[in-house]
């Protein structure tokens, strides 16, 4: 450019004839005077009865191209498909409207292959297209323990360290988080999955994140909340991203296999993955009793056992006066315990039991001063659900 300005620096301005009507803005020209030629770029032709020509002069060596190489632009090789990482989680009935019977499936790939189809069947049966995943999961895994923390309250000395595979989580205010935000499950198959809830996200390195002001043992999974999880335990974000396995009632705790590999894909055994469904009615279990007392009767000496139920399905409301029962018949068992051995059951249908004198004396040879109890719900598919246990002053 310094060099084009330097050879346009002088201007010429000449006239033509009207006939020279071939020149034109742009042309370029070999002027000769006085024994001199000039190379020069007309910039300007002004018609007034003669053809008033304005011209710079240049030097065609620096206007020329410069000669290089053909460019090759080598093709970007398409990302090669990768077989999901799918995990299969039994968890409790989160909205309610889940069947209970089936396992959660969250998928996650690298690269996504825009949806992953589900299939169900077994090697022999051959498989059946279920249902099409179109996001991905956000997964990971635990980087250190997690110690067991209380439910129904704020957990707020322990936090979540956690590595994702892919993806980002974020913090939501506490009310948000009260009203169903920031839902996740940890776990393993062999342990059970806890449902949690976590208010703050702090990114700590690539792809890991510091998760606190927890909700521990969400939708009656507070036994696992208080075993804690170690190390590895698997992480996965509750969102629209999982979904219920559509299976039907009549193929749950039957031996089928789940396929999953990119929609549309012809199976490779290199890019699909086959994972066995195991039995998964969590959602059908029933929850643990709570506010258990047990109080004597001074005059008979017969102990009262009273607690309040919980219900696994639209419990949610403060409206109602008592949450729904949730199951086709109320009944209970209450188990009387000497140490680790059960000394006698009883099965009521109301969230009350009557342990009489007489039989704390056949029981224990004298009516005791403590009891120990545990209480469970029983479902008439599922039989007892969750206890409730606890020793007595009574």
């Amino acid at each position: 450019l310094l060099q084009d300005i330097w050879a346009g620096r002088e201007t010429l301005n000449f006239a033509l004839p009207e006939r020279a009507l071939a020149v034109e803005p742009a042309d370029v020209l070999t002027l000769t005077f006085d024994g001199d030629s000039r190379t020069v770029m007309v910039t300007r032709v002004e018609e007034a009865g003669l053809r008033r020509i304005e011209a710079r002069t240049i030097d065609p060596d620096i206007l020329a191209p410069v000669p290089t190489a053909a460019r090759i632009v080598p093709p970007l090789p398409a990302p090669g498909l990768s077989r999901p990482e799918v995990m299969l989680l039994d968890l409790p009935l989160l909205t309610g409207t889940e069947p209970g019977y089936a396992p959660h499936v969250a998928v996650f790939a690298a690269p996504w292959p825009g949806a992953v189809a589900l299939s169900v069947g077994t090697a022999d049966s051959g498989f059946v297209a279920r249902q099409t995943l179109d996001r991905r999961a956000v997964m990971g895994e635990l980087t250190a323990a997690l110690p067991g923390g209380p439910s129904a309250r704020w957990d707020r000395g322990n936090a979540i360290e956690v590595r994702l595979y892919g993806g980002s989580v974020s913090g939501q205010p506490e009310l948000a988080v009260l009203n169903g935000a920031n839902v996740a499950a940890i776990g393993t198959t062999d342990t059970g999955f806890e449902v949690v809830q976590f208010e703050t996200a702090t990114p700590t390195g690539s792809n890991t994140w510091l998760l606190e002001g927890l909700l521990r043992g969400q939708a009656g999974t507070g036994d696992i909340a208080a075993a804690g999880h170690a190390p590895g335990a698997r992480f996965v974000l509750l969102d629209a991203a999982v979904v219920s396995l559509g299976l039907s009632e009549a193929e749950s705790g039957l031996s089928l296999t789940l396929r999953a590999g990119a929609a549309g894909a012809v199976y490779d055994p290199a890019t699909f993955v086959d994972v066995a469904i195991p039995r998964a009615r969590r959602g059908l279990m029933c929850l643990s009793p709570v506010h258990v007392t047990a109080v004597r009767d001074g005059d008979s000496g017969d102990i009262a056992i009273a607690w309040m139920r919980q219900t696994r399905m639209g419990g949610d409301s403060w409206d109602p006066v008592e949450v729904p029962l949730g199951e086709t018949s109320e009944a209970y068992a209450v188990s009387i315990l000497s140490g680790a051995t059960v000394v006698r059951t009883l099965s009521v249908g109301a969230p009350a039991a009557t342990y009489a004198a007489a039989d704390q004396t056949a029981d224990f040879g004298t009516p005791p001063d403590t009891i120990s109890l545990s209480i469970s719900q029983v479902s008439p598919t599922e039989g007892p659900g969750l206890a409730a246990a606890g020793e007595f002053d009574v």
